[in-house]
């Protein structure tokens, strides 16, 4: 006997989705009473993912976990906005559930057809993830008959505490947001690369906006700060005096440098926030792959001018306290999620 959902990926590639089907989809079923589902349930993975590795817990939502028997969900969508679909019958994604807009409360694997955005959740979606995701929340809900007030996130249906999908730590994407954009896909109007509420906007150039300090910016002038202070730390370094780099009366000396470091490469890290955003609105081109490929330049260029003045801030007698900082810097400049 066929299992409930094994229209999901035909109904999803209709849509103009990426599917990926995998293996034994068609059969796959957690144990309990199968799936009638009145809508759908956005969840994120908490999984670190990225474009060079965009669907990082597809494996672990079709086996499971130590402490819950899979599937996990009924289809993961990847950074890159591909869509795995994983089971057709019952996913064990969203335990008992409380009711929420026009979905009445029980058991929430049998209510909700389940999504799961892999990424961390500490930091927003991708574009493309939030776009798929808007489509493929439209497409089902049309194919059930329900309107776009049947998409709910796992926070507002969770009565144990949840607050996926999220984009900071406790900090839910804007629900409402998210149904309006399902509304709009289900008329059938495109929806390209939405960008995902709480994430980064587009932006030109000259757009206004605060920076890491809270300081008024724009786009061109946070980019361009990143080049004086380069200059400024290398120039320190080469003396470990105190120094003035010309135009700026602020003196650096060796003592100084730990921290200076440490609010210059977040400011590095900033720009390539800031030149992906500005990349957003240019034609063709994948903000995303700018951004990954400026990183191994990042590192090159900064690395070892933080390293050295690291280890002259510290001197020998912390050298492993030295290093550690070194790596913590390195890896985090190469891309490193933070660990929560």
């Amino acid at each position: 006997m066929a299992l409930p959902l094994v229209w999901f990926a035909d109904v999803l590639r209709a849509a103009g989705l990426r599917v990926v089907e995998t293996p034994g989809w068609r059969t796959r079923t957690a144990s309990g009473p199968p799936p009638r589902p009145v809508g759908v349930l956005e969840h994120h993975t908490a999984t670190p993912a990225s474009y060079a590795r965009p669907a990082p817990t597809v494996q672990m939502c079709i086996d499971g976990r130590p402490d819950l028997d899979g599937p996990l969900c009924h289809a993961v969508i990847g950074y890159d906005g591909t869509v795995h679909v994983i089971a057709a019958g019952r996913a064990n994604h969203a335990g008992k559930a409380k009711a929420s807009g026009p979905n009445p409360g029980g058991d929430g694997n049998a209510l909700y057809v389940g999504l799961e955005w892999d990424y961390a959740g500490n930091t927003p979606p991708s574009p493309q993830q939030y776009d798929a995701a808007v489509r493929a929340n439209a497409a089902v809900l049309r194919h059930l008959g329900r309107t776009a007030e049947s998409a709910r996130a796992h926070a507002e249906t969770s009565v144990t505490g949840k607050w996926d999908p999220g984009f900071a730590p406790g900090k839910t994407i804007d629900m409402a947001r998210f149904r309006s954009d399902v509304a709009h896909a289900m008329t059938g109007a495109p929806t390209t690369a939405l960008a995902p509420p709480g994430g980064i906007e587009a932006m030109a150039f000259a757009d206004r906006f605060k920076d890491w300090a809270g300081n008024p910016q724009t786009v061109e002038s946070w980019m361009n700060n990143v080049d004086r202070r380069v200059a400024e730390l290398h120039h320190a370094v080469l003396g470990l005096q105190k120094s003035r780099i010309p135009g700026d009366s602020n003196e650096t000396n060796g003592a100084n440098l730990w921290p200076d470091t440490a609010n210059w490469a977040n400011q590095t890290l900033g720009h390539v926030v800031g030149i992906r955003a500005a990349l957003a609105n240019v034609q063709g081109v994948d903000p995303a792959a700018v951004a990954d490929a400026l990183r191994p330049a990042l590192v090159e260029l900064v690395g070892p001018v933080v390293a050295e003045a690291v280890h002259a801030a510290l001197g020998a007698d912390n050298q492993d306290q030295a290093d550690a900082i070194v790596t913590e810097l390195a890896q985090r400049l190469a891309g490193r999620e933070a660990v929560a």
